[in-house]
């Protein structure tokens, strides 16, 4: 076939690139520079996010960042990669024909970078490289395949037509629900008190040092902070589950976004209210989940139905 745009498809390895030297430049960072930058960040989130986390004196607030800062760093991991190995699927769309290829083809890619990376940061002053890391990339890389699959599946029953049955359709609705009724009581129950002590053992540096009584304080100073965040993690999952439910029921992107959005709103008020919960944190995090679906969504549109932009036969409808 005759290429009209040959420049296309060197143009989708722009954004991948871009994205990488993101990713290069916050690993150039040195260990006191990159934990400037990642505490100061989780103390502005708490701050907007958690009203109990205004609320303690200081010396609780740095507690709650630094038991808190180690997720902080994983996620952000596993939101780099995320969008990395779908910038890297739309990327390789128009030089590598079938799905499979260019998935496993993605992933080594995701993977050589990503160790790369973590090599990277052993030459940086205070910072090491570790096989853990590329793990928990690669896992935020796995949650973009899981979603991105699933879309496409979507996508190839709409094309010939199908209707998938109801139950399947409403399964990752269910899973939300699921998560809203478990996920919100595991800080309220007797379990929670010994995880969160664990936590402050392991992620305070101080934490030895304490009487009973400083433990204590400690101890009821981030359990709200922690149910917060679990829940604001809730409302996220909500909302990726929402979008999903909708790419399953068939309906076009634009309309599901806005009843997504509108679904975890209500849902998120109705969590805030019944665990009192600040609902501007669920808010957020919800449109965050909404947002990380459609993302993925429109990148499976952007590889199926753009042949001007892609030129490939696979493409064409």
């Amino acid at each position: 076939m005759t290429n009209h745009f040959p420049l296309a498809r060197f143009l989708l390895w722009i954004p991948p690139l871009l994205w990488y030297r993101i990713i290069w430049g916050f690993s150039a960072q040195t260990a006191s520079a990159s934990g400037k930058v990642s505490d100061g960040l989780l103390h502005r989130i708490l701050s907007v996010l958690s009203p109990a986390y205004a609320r303690p004196e200081a010396d609780i607030q740095g507690a709650a960042v630094e038991v808190l800062s180690f997720f902080e760093r994983k996620a952000a991991h596993m939101f780099l990669y995320f969008l990395l190995v779908i910038l890297l699927l739309v990327a390789l769309a128009p030089f590598v024909r079938n799905i499979l290829h260019r998935s496993a083809a993605a992933g080594v890619f995701c993977a050589v970078l990503a160790a790369l990376d973590e090599i990277h940061q052993t030459f940086i002053p205070g910072r090491s490289g570790a096989a853990r890391d590329v793990a928990v990339d690669l896992a935020g890389a796995a949650i973009a395949y899981g979603i991105w699959f699933l879309l496409r599946w979507v996508g190839v029953i709409r094309r010939d037509r199908r209707r998938l049955p109801a139950i399947r359709t409403w399964m990752p609705a269910g899973i939300g629900l699921l998560s809203a009724c478990i996920l919100p009581h595991l800080t309220q129950s007797t379990f929670s008190h010994p995880v969160f002590e664990s936590l402050c053992q392991r992620f305070l540096e101080n934490w030895e040092t304490l009487d009973a009584a400083g433990k204590t304080a400690v101890l009821e100073g981030i359990s709200p902070v922690m149910r917060e965040m679990l829940y604001a993690g809730t409302a996220g999952v909500l909302g990726l589950m929402a979008i999903l439910t909708l790419a399953m029921r068939r309906w076009p992107l634009p309309r599901s976004i806005i009843a997504a959005v509108s679904a975890v709103t209500l849902a998120a008020v109705c969590l805030a209210v019944l665990h009192s919960c600040c609902l501007i944190s669920g808010l957020l995090a919800a449109a965050t989940g909404v947002l990380l679906g459609s993302m993925v969504w429109a990148g499976c549109i952007l590889i199926v139905k753009s042949r001007a932009l892609l030129l490939h036969k696979e493409f064409r409808t």
